[in-house]
């Protein structure tokens, strides 16, 4: 099942890869999340090490994706 999940995130992920328009909006989703994930934390809404969990995946893709 991981190997499935993992597969399906890899080849989604190279396939946003390949598109220019696609590869733009994905930024702008991520650099949301980072911003929403640190408002929540922010104010409590979420625990410290989920948010740290969410940014630094966010800034992994981020980087894949810029």
């Amino acid at each position: 099942m991981s190997q499935k999940v993992t597969s399906l995130v890899f080849y989604t992920a190279m396939g946003f890869l390949l598109k220019p328009e696609a590869r733009f909006f994905m930024c702008q989703f991520l650099a949301a999340t980072i911003t929403i994930s640190g408002f929540m934390i922010l104010f409590g809404f979420i625990p410290l090490w989920i948010g740290i969990v969410i940014i630094a995946v966010a800034c992994v893709l981020f980087v894949l994706f810029a």
